[in-house]
C-alpha cells in the first residue's frame, strides 16, 4: 500500500510539473525593486505615543473608500486605540523578555486582522451563518531573530484555494522558527478540549523564471488527533501583466485519517486596481492582499484511493473594495459548486463581510 501511494504521489506530481512548465511562455526577465525601508524619523501625531508604523496612507487622487471624509474619523480613532492596546501590551511583554531593557527600535510592526462575514449556503438548512476568520503575526524584538508567534484558525496544511469556511475553525497558536534558508519549523496547539498539539516542518523556495513566478512547497506534520502523521505540498506558477495576474496552483495532502490522497488544482485570473502594500513587488497573492480588485477561480478537487476520483468542481468570484482608507474593506465571494455526493447538482454559496487590518496607525 505504501509503495502504491508513493507511486501515486510521484505520478501526480510529474503531471503537475509538466502542466505548469508547459504554461510558461518565453518572455524577458523583469526585476522587481526591493521594498523601501520605513523612515525612522517620520513624525507621529502628538496624541500617539506608540512607535507603531503608519497605516492607511493613500495618495489624494486615489480612492479613499466609500466612508471617506472627516465624518468617519471616529472609525480611524477606534481602530487606532485597538491597535495601540495590542501593540503596547506586546511592548510590555517584549520588555520583560528583554530583562527590562528598553530596546532602541523606532518601529513595532506586529499585524493582526479580523474577517467577520456571513455565509449563505444553499445546501445548509440554516441558510445564513456568521463566521469569523482571524490571523496574527507577532515579531517580538527580543525573539525577532529566533521565533515568530502565529495565531490563526486555518488548516495546518491547506489545499490550494480552500475557502475559509471550509477550513478547520479551531483557533491555534504556534511558535515558528526559520532553521534553514528555505525551511521553517512550527510547534503549537489548537485551542480546544482536549487540546490538539501539532508540529510542522515546511520547505518553500520561490523563484522567478522569465517573468513567471514559481513557488514549490512541501510540508511534513504531526497532530495528536486522528490525522496523526501527514504530508502535503503544492506547486504554484503565475505571472503579472500590468494590473492583471494569472496563477495555477496544484497540491496534495495525506494524513492517517484521509481516504488515500487528497488533491486539488486551481486556476486564478485576477485584475488588481491596488494592493494593500504599495511597496509590494507584485508576488503571487490571494485576494486578501488586494486593496481593490477582483479575481475568478476555477477549482477542482478529489482523492486518489485505488483510482483517481473527482469529488467537486467550484467556480469562485472574489471582489474587494475599500470602505475606509487602507485598513477596512468590503468583500463579496459568490460561488457555484458541483459535488459528486450531491449527484453533481449545482449549489450556490455566498460570502459577504469586512476585512479589518490592524497593521499600524491611520491618520
Amino acid at each position: 500500500m505504501t509503495m502504491y501511494l508513493r507511486r501515486g504521489i510521484l505520478s501526480q506530481w510529474a503531471g503537475i510539473v509538466a502542466f505548469h512548465v508547459f504554461a510558461i511562455s518565453l518572455c524577458a526577465d523583469e526585476s522587481t525593486p526591493p521594498p523601501e525601508e520605513a523612515d525612522p524619523n517620520t513624525e507621529r501625531p502628538q496624541r500617539i505615543s506608540s512607535r507603531a508604523p503608519e497605516q492607511g496612507e493613500v495618495a489624494e487622487d486615489e480612492n479613499d473608500g466609500l466612508l471617506e471624509g472627516a465624518d468617519y474619523d471616529y472609525l480611524d480613532d477606534t481602530k487606532n486605540q485597538v491597535y495601540l492596546t495590542f501593540a503596547e501590551n506586546l511592548q510590555i511583554l517584549d520588555s520583560v523578555l528583554s530583562g527590562g531593557i528598553e530596546l532602541d527600535d523606532t518601529t513595532f510592526e506586529n499585524h493582526f486582522r479580523l474577517l467577520p462575514y456571513l455565509v449563505y449556503d444553499e445546501s445548509d438548512s440554516s441558510d445564513f451563518a456568521l463566521k469569523l476568520d482571524y490571523s496574527a503575526s507577532i515579531h517580538l524584538r527580543r525573539l525577532q531573530k529566533k521565533l515568530q508567534i502565529i495565531i490563526d484558525n486555518g488548516d495546518l496544511a491547506p489545499l490550494p484555494s480552500t475557502q475559509p469556511d471550509e477550513e478547520d475553525s479551531d483557533p491555534q497558536i504556534g511558535l515558528q522558527r526559520l532553521i534553514l534558508r528555505h525551511t521553517s519549523v512550527k510547534l503549537g496547539a489548537q485551542v480546544r478540549w482536549p487540546p490538539v498539539l501539532y508540529g510542522i516542518v515546511s520547505w518553500s523556495h520561490p523563484f522567478t523564471l522569465r517573468q513567471w513566478q514559481i513557488n514549490p512547497r512541501y510540508d511534513v506534520f504531526y497532530q495528536t488527533n486522528d490525522d496523526g502523521f501527514g504530508t502535503g505540498g503544492n506547486l504554484q506558477v503565475g505571472r503579472w501583466w500590468d494590473q492583471n495576474t494569472f496563477a495555477l496552483d496544484s497540491g496534495f495532502r495525506i494524513t492517517e485519517a484521509t481516504e488515500g490522497i487528497e488533491w486539488a488544482s486551481a486556476a486564478t485570473l485576477g485584475h488588481v486596481i491596488r494592493l494593500i502594500d504599495p511597496q509590494d513587488p507584485q508576488p503571487l497573492v490571494s485576494a486578501r492582499a488586494y486593496n481593490e480588485g477582483i479575481n475568478l477561480i476555477y477549482r477542482i478537487s478529489g482523492h486518489i484511493s485505488g483510482h483517481k476520483t473527482i469529488d467537486e468542481h467550484q467556480v469562485i468570484l472574489n471582489y474587494r473594495y475599500p470602505l475606509r482608507k487602507n485598513w477596512l474593506f468590503l468583500f463579496a465571494s459568490p460561488e457555484i459548486n458541483w459535488q459528486r455526493s450531491n449527484n453533481w447538482a449545482p449549489e450556490t454559496r455566498i460570502r459577504v463581510g469586512v476585512d479589518i487590518l490592524f497593521w499600524g496607525i491611520t491618520h
